[in-house]
């Protein structure tokens, strides 16, 4: 997906713009989008830290992003689902003998945060990084992969990293992030594109009502949990199990 920079042409503006920031697949909203609209959907990748700004710049239309946001309303969200963290450990890793590990274990591991983190971690265990901080979760991925350290990060990330030399081990006690689809009202409504996103999201069907709703209902009915495009992470096995290296 291209990068979000500036405000496409007016000629597009008829076009939905949804940005996505990394980690988060919505694949199947927009397949259902594009069977009951068309195909004016223009899904857009930005970084975590760029969605909530494209919101407010009037950039994009929507966007699925993590919570929680810096901005007080106008700015609306229906928070969707909550991300599992794991800790990236290159495969030497001892840790990674392990099927799943607590802070605890952390302990004497160097951690690597890096500037675009999304769990700010308020008392991370573990050694600080003692070089510079790595620009992005990326450069972070090449310094555990390198045996500099390690980093904690929701699952969907590393993932999406397609990372063969690192590995990855779910943090019960870590720190989750959770995805949400916000976007901004105009005259104090909703958007009848966004509207028909949301409905996507909820899972009516095409026949459903949707009925008039203004932006105060639509923050009020946040509470809903719609499931998440993709399956949910299988839970860690209860015992804690051994591993032999390398897988």
């Amino acid at each position: 997906m291209p990068a979000c920079t500036d405000p496409p042409p007016d000629d597009a503006q008829d076009t939905l713009r949804v940005a996505v920031v990394p980690g988060v697949t919505i694949g199947r909203w927009a397949q259902t989008w594009r069977e009951r609209v068309g195909n004016d959907l223009t899904l857009i990748q930005v970084p975590a830290h760029r969605a909530e700004a494209d919101l407010l710049a009037g950039h994009v239309d929507a966007a699925f992003l993590r919570l929680p946001l810096r901005s007080a309303p106008p700015v609306l969200r229906i928070p969707l689902w909550q991300e599992v963290s794991v800790a990236a450990l290159s495969r030497e890793n001892p840790l990674t003998l392990l099927d799943e590990l607590h802070s605890r274990d952390l302990a004497e591991e160097t951690l690597i945060v890096a500037e675009d983190d999304v769990l700010a971690w308020s008392t991370p265990p573990g050694l600080p990084f003692t070089g510079p901080p790595p620009a992005t979760t990326q450069e972070a991925l090449d310094l555990v992969a390198a045996e500099a350290g390690i980093c904690v990060l929701p699952q969907a990330i590393a993932r999406a990293a397609h990372r063969r030399d690192v590995l990855t081990r779910p943090v019960t006690d870590a720190p989750t992030s959770q995805v949400a689809l916000a976007w901004l009202p105009l005259d104090g409504e909703t958007p009848a594109p966004v509207e028909t996103l949301i409905g996507i999201v909820r899972g009516r069907t095409v026949n459903s009502t949707r009925g008039a709703r203004t932006a105060g209902t639509a923050q009020a009915a946040t509470t809903s949990r719609p499931s998440a495009p993709r399956s949910t992470p299988r839970s860690t096995r209860a015992n804690r199990t051994r591993r032999r290296p390398g897988r």
